[in-house]
This record gives structure tokens, sequence and C-alpha cells, in this order.
């Protein structure tokens, strides 16, 4: 028993680090695309060089002006004042005289205060996306991976939520409830990710709140599919053991006859 648990975790560790491999492949790859095209090395390049010292832009002074990334309007330079005004409707990124300020549904999300001393230019931010394109797709895998194993877990939680029913528990084998969890998280998840790449995913009904912030709704919409998922896994993990239950019993009638 044990050693057939055993291989089907193997084979489980092996899905999900395939699958973590991948997200971290094509994160990297997207992202190092997005940041040299060049709408966006354009833009970066449009940055003026920013001077701050004492925590205070004093290069260049009462400047209004703005940046655009395709043609829409996202980095705003106002250090005309201290801080993002009440005329401030647009979404984007402010860089005022005292911070960096992050506006969505014309809401500040986040302000940032500066440093004590130090400049900002096309230079600065080039790196910092370079960073970005090295270590958040390794995150994005690492985070995969983890989702992964909780979502087995729970598979196998549920799943064996059903094998404590009598009429079922007395026709299974043992650790079937390990395997039956195990077909159904890589059938699952394995087809859903390869159609999700092709742009047929499982249906998901988008959840989005105009007065939340994206990170609240990306979160939420990550739950509800990973719910539809597990929804999804259970009832095919449930089907198999039914169908185990079913098998075995058959043996053991012949047996008998």
């Amino acid at each position: 028993m044990k050693l057939k648990i055993k291989r089907g975790l193997w084979i489980v560790f092996a899905f999900n680090l395939m699958v973590g491999a991948v997200v971290w492949w094509a994160g990297s790859n997207v992202l190092n695309a997005t940041f040299t095209s060049p709408i966006v090395t354009d833009f970066i390049d449009s940055v003026p060089t920013i001077t701050i010292e004492d925590k205070t832009v004093v290069d260049p002074v009462d400047l209004n002006t703005s940046r655009s990334l395709g043609g829409m309007p996202l980095l705003y330079i106002q250090t005309d004042r201290d801080f993002v005004g009440v005329g401030a409707i647009q979404d984007g990124i402010y860089i005022t005289r005292k911070a960096i300020s992050f506006l969505n549904n014309g809401i500040v999300q986040q302000a940032f205060e500066f440093p004590e001393k130090g400049q900002i230019n096309s230079e600065l931010i080039q790196n910092y996306f370079h960073r970005i394109a090295i270590w958040a797709p390794a995150v994005l895998g690492l985070f995969y991976v983890l989702r992964l194993w909780i979502f087995y877990l729970l598979l196998v939680g549920f799943t064996a939520l059903i094998a404590l029913i009598p009429a079922v528990r007395r026709r299974l084998t043992a650790c079937v409830v390990w395997r039956c969890a195990m077909w159904a998280h890589v059938g699952v998840l394995g087809t859903d990710f390869v159609c999700s790449y092709l742009g047929y995913p499982l249906p998901v009904l988008t959840y989005y709140n105009m007065n939340l912030s994206i990170w609240t709704n990306l979160i939420a919409l990550f739950f509800i599919t990973m719910l539809l998922q597990l929804i999804v896994a259970w009832v095919v993990s449930v089907i198999i053991m039914l169908f185990s239950a079913k098998r075995s019993q058959k043996k053991v009638s012949k047996k008998k006859d």
C-alpha cells in the first residue's frame, strides 16, 4: 500500500514540477518580449531624468506632463505639487514632488515616498523591468507548484468523504482514494492547462468589482477558477473511485463463484 501511495505521489510531484517549469518558461518569455518591444522601450526612453534630494524631486520642477504607453496615458509627472491632487481623475502612475502614487478607478491604491537621494531615469526603469522579468516568473512558477499541491490534498480530502459511505467503503481496495485523486488531478488539470494554452480554458464566470483594486479582483478570479477546477476534478475522482469499487466487487463475485 505504501508503495502505491508513493508511486502516486511521485506522479503528482513530477506533474506539478513540470507545470511549474512551463509557467516559469512561458512567463519569462512573455515578460522579456513585452519589455523589449518597441512600444515599451519608446515609453521608457521618453521618461525624463528625475533628481531626488531629501525625499523631494528637485529636477525637473513645476512640470506637469504625461507619457503614453501604446497611445494610452500611463505615467503622469506632476512636480508642481507635493502629492496627487483632487484633479487627478485618470488611472495611472503619478510622480509628484513627494511621492509615487498608483491610481485605480480614480482612487490612490498605493503611495510610496522617495528615498533620501537618487535619480529616476530610463536606465533605472529598464534595469527594474529586467529584474521583474527574471524573478517574477520564478516566483510565479513556485507559487503554482504550491497551489497544485494544495489542490491535490484538497481533492484527496473531498474524495475521501465519499469513501466514508459504508456501501462504497466496503467495496474499495487499499489506497484507492489517493490513486483516484491522482488520476483526476493529472487528467483534469493537464487537460485544462493544454486547453488554456490553446485558448479554450474551463468556462469561468469572470468576477470583477470596479470598487476594488486590480489585485483584489485577480485574487477573487484565482479562487473562483480553482474552485471550478476542484469541483470538476472531484467529480472525475469520484467517478473513477466508484468504477474501481464496482470492478472490485465483480472480481470478488467471480472468486466466490
